[in-house]
């Protein structure tokens, strides 16, 4: 998805999209060391590696708020955050510069470990909750307000929307139920949805 489709045209160089794609390497790495460590879909050692306790409590580990954002639970989950990462955030990089979208992001990933464990510290449960969609959500955001701004293609900015809906509906639905409960058919159903969405997007 190119820049020009919200309205401007896209930077040039070696460094375009240095950020997403050193992100995504992020990513990657942590879902490697889970796989070397066999903690993929395992609560307790998700814990271990960094992950949010469901019961809300940091006991002072407060590094739990942006170390959550490189694990994931399942390779489905993996798959979508990193595709809708490799979309969207190459949009609002090229839109508002590296550091500002990185700043989007990060803040997003605190914000949305806030009020997990908000919401969490009401209603303590097992488990432990992981992944970057906070982060992803944040510039999913970010880049449905510039389309508008920028007067983007009518047809980006209602798949967005739809989007940003989507995941909304995804967020609650994680947080009023376990990871087991919602699982890898819940994962699957939401890539299929994601990519529909997406699909439609990147038509003229």
């Amino acid at each position: 998805m190119s820049a020009s489709r919200t309205g401007s045209p896209s930077r040039t160089g070696v460094f375009q999209n240095s950020g997403t794609f050193l992100l995504i390497l992020a990513i990657a790495a942590g879902f490697g060391i889970e796989i070397a460590t066999n903690s993929v879909g395992k609560n307790d050692a998700l814990l271990k590696l960094g992950a949010l306790p469901d019961n809300g409590r940091l006991h002072g580990e407060f590094w739990r708020i942006a170390t959550y954002s490189f694990l994931h639970f399942n390779w489905l989950h993996l798959l979508l955050n990193v595709g809708l990462l490799l979309w969207i955030g190459r949009i609002v990089e090229q839109q508002v510069s590296i550091g500002r979208a990185a700043l989007i992001y990060f803040a997003s990933v605190v914000c949305s470990a806030a009020v997990i464990l908000l919401v969490h510290n009401w209603h303590p449960k097992e488990g432990a909750t992981v992944g970057a969609s906070g982060g992803v959500f944040g510039l999913l955001g970010a880049a449905l307000i510039i389309s508008y701004r920028q007067n983007g293609h009518d047809r980006l900015r209602r798949s967005l929307a739809q989007l940003a809906l989507d995941r909304a509906r995804c967020r609650v639905r994680c947080l009023a139920a376990s990871r087991y409960q919602y699982g890898r058919s819940h994962w699957r159903n939401h890539w299929r949805s994601t990519v529909g969405v997406a699909r439609k997007g990147a038509k003229k």
